[in-house]
C-alpha cells in the first residue's frame, strides 16, 4: 500500500521527468535535423558541413598553414568569384542572396570573375560543404554539395572565404558554452579545438553567429547536445543567424572591423 507522502514523491518525479523531456524536444526540434538521415544500421549520418573530411569539418588548410592569424585579406574587401553551370537556377539565386546579405551589412562586395588570377571558385560537388579561410591565393574552391544550398550554410562558406573562423574556436569560449566530450566521437575531438591566436576584433561572444556550431555538431547521439550554453537560452539558435537566416550584428562588426570599413554602424562606437 503506498502511503501519501509516497505517492506524492512519485508525481514530482514524473512532473519533473516530463519537464526535462519537454526541453529536450525543444532543443531536438531544430530545422538543421531535416538534412539528416539514419543509416541502415540505425546510427547517425553526419550533416552536410560534417562530411568533408577537413579541418573543423569544412576548412580547406592551405599548405604551409601555421596560424589562423596569417591568413590574407581580400584587397579592398574585393572578392570575384565563379559559380558553376551544373547548379540549378533555385541554387544560384540562394548563393546570390546570400552575397547581398553580406554586402548589405558590410563593405565586402562579391564581383563575378573576368580575369582576376586570384578568385573564389563555387562548385556542387558531392563531398559536402567547405571553403578556404581568406584569400589562399589563385583559384581556391568553395564547395556547396548536396544539403548545403541553404541561406546560412551558404553564408557561413562564403564568410570563410572572406578570412573568419568558427566562432567556438574563440580561445574564451570556455566563458560562455561547454564542451559535450562524451556525446562527441573521439575521432571529432579535434573539430572542437580553440585557437589561441584567433582575432575576435574585441566582439562580444556570438551564440546566434553564422560561423558557430549547431547545438548537436559532430554528436554521437543527435537528441543530445554537443555543446551547452552557460546562459540559459534555446539551444537550437546555436548558429541561426540574425532572424532570417543572415549575419548577425556581430558577425557583420568582425568583418568590418577586418576590413577596416569605413561607414558602418559600430553599435559599441555608439554606445560610448
Amino acid at each position: 500500500m503506498w502511503k501519501p507522502g509516497k505517492i506524492f514523491g512519485f508525481l514530482i518525479v514524473v512532473y519533473s521527468c516530463g519537464m526535462i523531456q519537454g526541453m529536450v524536444d525543444d532543443v531536438s526540434a531544430s530545422p538543421a535535423d531535416s538534412l539528416e538521415q539514419r543509416s541502415s544500421d540505425g546510427s547517425y549520418n553526419r550533416f552536410a558541413h560534417e562530411k568533408g573530411k577537413y579541418f573543423e569539418g569544412d576548412i580547406v588548410l592551405p599548405q604551409g598553414f601555421r596560424a589562423v592569424s596569417m591568413m590574407p585579406r581580400w584587397r579592398k574587401g574585393i572578392i570575384p568569384y565563379t559559380i558553376h553551370r551544373s547548379f540549378r537556377p533555385s541554387e544560384r539565386k540562394a548563393i546570390y542572396e546570400a552575397m547581398q546579405d553580406i554586402e548589405a551589412k558590410t563593405c565586402i562586395e562579391f564581383k563575378k570573375r573576368s580575369d582576376e588570377s586570384n578568385y573564389v571558385r563555387i562548385t556542387n560537388l558531392n563531398q559536402g560543404c567547405f571553403s578556404f579561410v581568406g584569400r589562399a591565393g589563385g583559384s581556391q574552391q568553395l564547395n556547396l554539395g548536396p544539403g548545403c544550398v541553404y541561406k546560412t550554410t551558404i553564408i557561413h562558406e562564403l564568410t570563410h572565404a572572406i578570412g573568419m573562423w568558427h566562432e567556438q574556436s574563440r580561445q574564451d569560449r570556455d566563458r560562455f558554452i561547454n564542451i559535450m566530450w562524451n556525446n562527441i566521437p573521439r575521432n571529432y575531438w579535434s573539430e572542437f579545438q580553440k585557437h589561441n591566436d584567433l582575432i575576435n576584433y574585441g566582439t562580444l561572444y556570438d551564440y546566434r553567429s553564422v560561423m558557430h556550431y549547431s547545438y548537436n555538431a559532430f554528436a554521437r547521439d543527435r537528441s543530445r547536445p554537443t555543446i551547452i550554453t552557460k546562459r540559459k537560452m534555446p539551444l537550437r539558435l546555436l548558429g541561426m543567424g540574425d532572424n532570417n537566416g543572415g549575419l548577425t550584428e556581430i558577425d557583420a562588426l568582425q568583418i568590418n572591423r577586418m576590413y577596416k570599413c569605413e561607414n558602418y554602424r559600430d553599435p559599441y562606437k555608439m554606445a560610448n
